[in-house]
């Protein structure tokens, strides 16, 4: 979810100094005191212990943070899913990374100051975890490799900038 975009669609029309009550439990906002429940029964927003009164300014605050805890826990599911079995099959290192990709069948990360000859040892460790290459005559800085459950990885090193991508996926 882009919080940027949303805060700023939802939010339109506002200025910061409004008063607004917001949903404690769902997050959201209203600048209504009341609401119709699901029977239409009229509530009081302002008596309700889900509801807080503020600015405009803490509510965006309130709900940018919201939406980041929300991103973090989806994050951390997505680790802990069968795709960080995929993850589990690459050699560990000591380099700067950020994973940029986890999907069920495909994860992919992207690594920072690579040494051209921690690349060279990267490939020799991914070798020894059973992947053998696809294209003997590859490219120097790069590697296309399958191990036998017919998993495939894909690296490429660019040793201008010190990046190793690497990504590996089912076929």
């Amino acid at each position: 979810m882009d919080v940027n975009n949303y805060l700023t669609e939802e939010f339109e029309g506002f200025n910061d100094s409004d008063e607004v009550l917001y949903n404690k439990k769902n997050g959201g906002f209203t600048d209504a005191s009341t609401v119709m429940d699901e029977n239409g029964n009229e509530k009081d927003l302002a008596n309700n212990p889900n509801y807080d009164s503020m600015t405009v300014k803490e509510a965006k605050e309130k709900e940018y943070n919201r939406l980041i805890q929300e991103d973090a826990k989806e994050e951390k599911k997505n680790l802990s899913s069968p795709v960080s079995e995929l993850n589990s099959l690459l050699p560990k290192t000591d380099y700067i990374s950020r994973a940029v990709f986890n999907k069920k069948n495909k994860y992919a990360i992207h690594y920072y100051e690579v040494e051209e000859n921690e690349y060279f040892d990267y490939i020799k460790k991914i070798k020894e975890k059973g992947f053998d290459s696809m294209d003997p005559n590859s490219p120097e800085k790069s590697f296309l490799g399958v191990n036998n459950d017919n998993i495939l990885v894909n690296i490429h090193y660019d040793a201008t900038n010190k990046t190793l991508d690497l990504d590996i996926r089912r076929q």
